[in-house]
Parts: structure tokens; C-alpha cells; sequence
């Protein structure tokens, strides 16, 4: 029978692989599609279009400069030329001089600026579709991910079989209210009442900051803050530590290696931090690709340190002492618990869309955050999304090995599905002028705080939130 199953498992490898080299000799490079955010219900009378508000209204002297040398308007004139609809809204976020002054910018400085630089500064303050509250009276809502008019950010990245991979990965905007105040990118930047003026052409948004499109991705801006070493290190050890003990797989299938495959850990955002980069998913790295949206909440090192880890060797010493290290995981055939000492301290730090990673014939996670509705979550969504002050925020995962030992003869079916599931959830509370968040799962563990002057940093694929504790699940 094993030599019949062997034969089997042979020729199915083999068939796929054939699938697999003619699919990708037809082409090598692929466009990854983008979302786009609905724009939202409009139910107000307005009585002047966009150029005229930006002309009368005060203290925008630097914008109108910067603006009249961008060509947005030209733009947004030529959209509406060769549309149905004359009247095609926008949405311009307008900051006043002040905001500008905040970035180092003056009249002066503004300029000298090219047209390309003052195009990319009023692009990304643009934004197709006219996104005004029904409610100006004090609108309270999750933060809502706009997508600017300014081009797309492309990758080209070669992926583990030497083929080239292209992405485009929108720059995002982000809008929210609540508490009467208007919040661009997580920061305060007006208020309802009094900033928000709906166009006949669209809406304008008089504000306080000024937004610039961010650069880097979660896993760069960790990578070069030298204050989140800890948390690196313990994610890529953890990971390692998967890959090396096979965590997860079934016993049998660890003896052969999965076939020809490298084991990939599930629980955790896989090898290399590859989930924090714009990479994409292959059946030899795993890697998720950049349309992916995480709410990371990273413990810094003084963290790690409160909690008893002094240095990265510490650390080290701590996961690779996991029960899955150990032979009694080996020869255990329940395989409990499938997790490293720090996996779940790890787990509860990040939070995404809906990601499914597909690693045939080993198994498939799905992965959710069931209450974010696909958005990246900024400290005023802790405060007032009343939904997220209630419920946290819920991350489901479900795991589906795929037991290639198993055959029915009666069947012809020689694969057995073994699921797991997993929830995860984080608490938040305001306190004053603080926000701390606690797990779900732990009412009696670790406590954080949000260090707010430190959070609401923006990415090309989410926000980062520094947190001062390891949410461990003990006092």
C-alpha cells in the first residue's frame, strides 16, 4: 500500500508541476488589481464649486500656490471632460498655511518647488468622489481608506523561481470622525462643523495637517528604527524556529519533508518577515503580497526589557525553549501545542484584512480580522469607534492541513482534511490622556499602553502603533 500511495503522491506532484511550469511560461510579469473605496452617500445642497472655495476662503495662500502650478485642476477638468457625468466630484484636502508652515514649507520655499513636486503634494490631497458626511451635526465612524488620485507606487520584485512579479500598490489616504473633530492619517486636523464645505463639483476639506504619501512599507520603517530590534529578532526566531522543528506538519509527512518542500510556519506572519514586505505568494516562500493592510501594534525594546528579555539572547533562549523543540513534540501524535513560547505575544500584535495563504499540498490558512471591515486602525478609532471600544479588535484564524498519509480505497480519495481554529482579540480602554490595551483571552495579563506621541505611523500597507509591554498572558 505505502508503494501504491508513494506512486500516487508521485504523479500528482508531477502533474502539477507541469500545470504550474505552463502557467507561468505565458507570462512572466502580472498586475496585481487595487481596491477602491466607495465613495460615501452625499445628502447636502451646495452652492459653490471647488475653485471658488479654494479662492475666497483665508489662510490658504501657500496651497493656492503650490496648487495652481500642480495641473490637479487641469486634471480633474479633463476627467469631467470625457465623462457622461459634467459635474465628476473630488475631494480636495486643503491645509492651511499654518499645516504647511508645521512641514518647513513658506511661500518662498513652495516657489521654488518643480511642477512634478507640486503635483505629487496635491495629488495625494485629492481624491476622486465626493466623501462628506451625512451627519455634520458629530459623525462618528470607522476610518474610512480613501485612494488619492496620485499613480500607484510599482514593484518589481523576482520571485524564488527567477520570474519577475509586478505590483502597484496604491498610496492610501485615511479619513475618520469622531468627537466632532476630523482626523487625516490618524492625526486631528479640523473640525466637522466648521471645516468641511461641500461643492457642487465635490467637497472641500479646510485642515490643520498635512498628510505627505508615505514611502515605506511596516516592515522598513521597523527595519530601520533601531528601537525595534527586540521585536524583529523575536519574530524572525520564532519563525525560524517553525521552519526548523516542522511545527504543525503531521508526523509522517514531517519524515518526508512535505515531499520536496520547505515547511513554512503558519501561526506567525512567515519567514524572512516577508508578510511587513511588497512580496508575493509563491509555493516556496509564502510571501503575502502588498494589497494586504496591517495594524501592527510593536512592542519597542524597553518593552522586552520591562518584561524580562535584556537583550536578544535572552530572547532567543526563551522561544527555543518551546515545547516544539523538544522530542516529546516529535513523538507526540496530538501535536499540542503547536505554538513557540512568544508565538502568541507575537499574534496579538498585528492585525489584517482577510488574508488566505495557500501552501499545496501542506495546507491552507485563512486568516481575518472579522470586525475591522477592511481598514487599518488608528488611535482615534480606539476612542471613538464605538464598535472597537466594545468588541476590540477580532482576529479569526483557520488552519486546514492537508494529511497526504491517509487513503480510501472505496473513495479514490487519498487527502484528509484536519482544521483548526484560533481567536484572538485585543481590548482597548481610554484612561485620561492614555490608551492601554489587554488580550481577550487573558483578562488577567499583561497590560500596555499606546504611546500616542509614537503611533499613527503610516505605511504603503498599514499603521504602526508603539506599544510600551509585552502582552504576556500571565501577570
Amino acid at each position: 500500500m505505502k508503494t501504491t500511495i508513494n506512486h500516487i503522491k508521485l504523479t500528482c506532484i508531477g502533474l502539477w508541476i507541469s500545470m504550474a511550469i505552463v502557467t507561468w511560461s505565458c507570462s512572466k510579469v502580472t498586475e496585481i488589481p487595487v481596491e477602491l473605496q466607495p465613495p460615501l452617500v452625499y445628502e447636502h445642497s451646495a452652492l459653490k464649486e471647488i475653485a471658488e472655495i479654494i479662492a475666497q476662503e483665508q489662510e490658504l495662500t501657500i496651497f493656492r500656490e503650490v496648487y495652481s502650478r500642480s495641473g490637479v485642476e487641469a486634471y480633474m477638468d479633463s476627467v469631467r471632460a470625457t465623462t457622461t457625468d459634467t459635474l465628476t466630484p473630488f475631494t480636495l484636502f486643503v491645509p492651511r498655511d499654518a499645516a504647511w508652515q508645521a512641514m518647513g514649507y513658506s511661500l518662498e520655499s513652495v516657489s521654488n518647488l518643480s511642477a512634478e513636486a507640486c503635483r505629487e503634494l496635491i495629488m495625494y490631497l485629492t481624491v476622486r468622489g465626493r466623501y462628506v458626511p451625512t451627519n455634520t451635526s458629530d459623525p462618528v465612524s470607522g476610518t474610512n481608506t480613501l485612494r488619492p488620485i496620485i499613480p500607484a507606487r510599482r514593484y518589481e520584485l523576482q520571485d524564488d523561481w527567477g520570474f519577475i512579479r509586478v505590483s502597484h500598490q496604491p498610496y492610501l489616504l485615511y479619513l475618520a470622525w469622531g468627537g466632532g473633530n476630523i482626523y487625516l492619517n490618524g492625526k486631528e486636523a479640523g473640525t466637522v462643523g466648521n471645516d468641511i464645505h461641500p461643492a457642487t463639483d465635490g467637497a472641500v476639506y479646510l485642515v490643520n495637517t498635512l498628510p505627505i504619501k508615505p514611502g515605506k512599507t511596516v516592515y522598513e520603517i521597523l527595519q530601520e528604527d533601531e528601537s525595534f530590534s527586540f521585536y524583529l529578532a523575536a519574530l524572525d526566531i520564532s519563525n525560524q524556529v517553525y521552519q526548523e522543528y516542522q511545527v504543525g506538519i503531521d508526523p509522517e509527512n514531517r519524515s518526508e519533508e512535505l515531499f520536496w518542500m520547505t515547511p513554512e510556519p503558519f501561526m506567525n506572519d512567515l519567514s524572512q518577515l516577508s508578510s511587513f514586505s511588497p512580496m508575493f505568494g509563491t509555493i516556496t516562500t509564502g510571501n503575502l503580497n502588498m494589497n494586504n493592510m496591517y495594524t501592527v501594534f510593536a512592542p519597542d525594546n524597553e518593552a522586552f526589557i520591562r518584561a524580562g528579555f535584556p537583550d536578544i539572547a535572552s530572547i532567543a533562549d526563551y522561544i527555543r525553549s518551546s515545547y516544539v523543540t523538544t522530542a516529546g513534540y516529535v513523538e507526540d501524535m496530538r501535536r499540542r501545542p503547536r505554538y513557540t513560547n512568544m508565538d502568541s505575544v507575537l499574534n496579538h500584535s498585528f492585525f489584517a484584512r482577510i488574508t488566505t495563504i495557500s501552501h499545496f499540498p501542506a495546507f491552507e490558512l485563512a486568516r481575518q480580522s472579522s470586525n475591522v471591515n477592511n481598514q487599518v486602525v488608528f488611535t482615534n478609532d480606539m476612542l471613538w469607534n464605538s464598535v472597537f471600544r466594545d468588541e476590540g479588535i477580532r482576529r479569526s484564524v483557520s488552519l486546514t492541513f492537508f494529511d497526504w498519509t491517509f487513503f480510501d480505497e472505496s473513495l479514490y480519495d487519498f487527502t484528509q482534511l484536519v482544521e483548526e481554529r484560533s481567536e484572538l482579540k485585543l481590548l482597548f480602554r481610554s484612561e485620561g490622556n492614555r490608551i492601554t490595551i489587554r488580550r481577550g483571552d487573558a483578562p488577567d495579563g499583561q497590560v500596555a499602553n499606546v504611546v500616542l506621541e509614537q503611533s499613527d505611523i503610516v505605511a504603503m500597507n498599514g499603521v504602526i502603533h508603539r506599544i510600551d509591554n509585552l502582552l504576556l498572558p500571565n501577570p
